[in-house]
């Protein structure tokens, strides 16, 4: 059950949504969440047979040991009767209907091309150094053509969930 900051999260229809909140607030539950569901829309959408995986989430962390939470919580929460495989060593899920599910480093931004992105999960974002690197390589993933919803042969606009606690501050 959300708490009322989470239920903001949750109602709001902006494309870049970002968690900006102390300790123990439920960023990570709260972004995970909202991941199943707006993921799960992009499932259930009719697309071109193009579209290579049908749908795609990627989860962002600063590092590995970070990403593990996402991770927990992933496998936790998304519904148990749409997973057909689960790799624990590339951190992968893969779904009924074609969809992809994979967490990664921001170790090394350059790594984060090359294909185009439903949705896109960042958390702590603000400990992510060359964010403004990781950023820019995301979100050309984000606008490829027919990812996001609604989006069939035209121009992207796939979603982002970036939560963080400030630097240095709670």
């Amino acid at each position: 059950t959300p708490h009322w900051g989470q239920k903001l999260v949750h109602e709001s229809t902006a494309r870049f949504k970002v968690i900006n909140a102390g300790n123990r607030y439920g960023k990570d539950r709260c972004s995970v969440m909202e991941g199943i569901d707006y993921f799960i829309q992009c499932l259930n959408e009719e697309r071109d047979s193009s579209m290579v995986p049908h749908a795609l989430w990627w989860i962002i962390a600063p590092l590995e040991k970070i990403a593990n939470q996402n991770w927990r919580e992933l496998l936790q929460y998304f519904p148990k009767e749409l997973v057909t495989d689960v790799s624990t060593t590339t951190r992968t899920v893969s779904t009924i209907n074609g969809g992809i599910i994979e967490v990664h480093s921001a170790y090394d931004p350059e790594s984060l091309v090359a294909v185009g992105l439903d949705l896109v999960t960042i958390t702590e974002a603000a400990r992510i150094p060359g964010l403004e690197d990781v950023w820019d390589n995301l979100e050309a993933r984000l606008t490829s053509p027919g990812r996001g919803l609604g989006r069939q042969g035209m121009s992207g606009q796939g979603r982002a969930i970036i939560n963080s606690s400030p630097l240095g501050m709670n």
